[in-house]
């Protein structure tokens, strides 16, 4: 699958949940080496369109697991753990 539209931009550690929708992929956060994400993007399947969407909370996260659940009455996205930190992969860790 080739999608058209905005180009997300690369990265790893991001998480990707199927929504509610069962045809639309979420993906957040994410780093490439130099930035972290706070970005929003959703997939959707059908059209191959990628769509960036405003999120409530803007917070920078990598490393992190996530999931869509029903919280009657409506969708939620959870987020647990992961890092915020930024860190220069070519220095030394302490």
């Amino acid at each position: 699958m080739v999608p058209t539209g905005g180009k997300m931009s690369e990265r790893c550690a991001h998480t990707a949940d199927l929504m509610h929708d069962g045809k639309s992929i979420m993906v957040y956060g994410g780093w490439n080496n130099k930035v972290m994400f706070s970005d929003v993007n959703i997939l959707d399947t059908e059209k191959r369109e990628w769509l960036e969407v405003e999120a409530s909370s803007q917070m920078s996260k990598y490393l992190h697991s996530s999931l869509m659940i029903e919280a009657i009455p409506n969708w939620r996205f959870f987020v647990f753990g992961g890092s915020e930190l930024e860190f220069n992969e070519s220095e030394k860790r302490e």
